[in-house]
């Protein structure tokens, strides 16, 4: 009888329990995750714990979710396209400009090669010019104090009392003026003509470069506008599909 007891306790002892089966993710943490894609899909960064565990959805809900999220990714492929435009149009001006500064500076310094060289030209002449009329002067004054004559400071000594050596350098004197006050004439008058071009040349470059920076803003402004726009209707967008989960 004992050994039958024994084999009725063995009979009735409970089995041991099965390992719970694993369950998948929730329909609900399905439709969350979903919805995560499309926020991360618009580069829409969300701090974990932010967006509250997602309720049931009706099936006008579900659809109204899927628009939003096409439309989220139709707006981030408008705007990548915007902005590579935007960026396109900002190297061109950029571009555009630093070719009106390069000609601007090369400008610059085409007055150092060209303009300076003719001012320097022209004041040797004048120094040359100088030269002679003192010489002419001494020449005079020197033959008049041979002859004993006291000429006053400031006074043009008469001429008569030279010799004939002295009057015919005093003539080479007064031709090489002649000539040199000719040839300062024509320096001085290519000189004006290239101060003009030169001055003329270089208002048009600075017109044209504030012109170019001024028309900047104004070029710019529908596509900085566009971009304000797609970037308020993201985030319009991502504002219902938070109203949704």
């Amino acid at each position: 009888m004992d050994s039958d007891s024994g084999d009725e306790r063995e009979e009735h002892s409970p089995a041991t329990a099965a390992a719970p089966t694993p369950r998948g993710p929730t329909r609900a943490q399905l439709e969350r995750s979903k919805i995560l894609d499309a926020l991360e899909d618009a580069n829409v960064q969300v701090p974990a714990g932010v967006l509250p565990v997602t309720r049931n959805l009706t099936p006008a809900q579900k659809l109204r979710k899927k628009e939003l999220r096409d439309e989220l990714h139709r707006l981030k492929f408008l705007e990548d396209e915007y902005r590579e435009e935007l960026n396109r149009k900002k190297d061109e001006w950029t571009s555009s400009r630093k070719e009106l500064v390069d000609q601007l500076v090369a400008l610059d310094e085409s007055y150092k090669t060209n303009i300076e060289l003719d001012e320097k030209r022209l004041a040797d002449v004048d120094s040359e010019i100088k030269d002679v009329v003192m010489e002419l002067k001494n020449l005079i004054i020197d033959a008049l104090e041979d002859a004993g004559i006291v000429i006053p400071e400031g006074v043009l000594p008469p001429t008569r009392d030279l010799t004939e050596g002295q009057k015919l350098r005093k003539k080479e004197l007064r031709e090489e003026i002649t000539r040199l006050k000719e040839l300062e004439r024509e320096h001085n008058e290519a000189l004006q003509v290239k101060t003009e071009q030169w001055d003329t040349a270089r208002r048009a470059l600075v017109a044209t470069l504030e012109r170019h920076d001024s028309e900047r803003q104004e070029s710019f402004a529908p596509d900085y506008k566009l971009s304000k726009e797609l970037d308020e209707k993201i985030k319009s967008a991502v504002s219902e599909i938070k109203g949704l989960v």
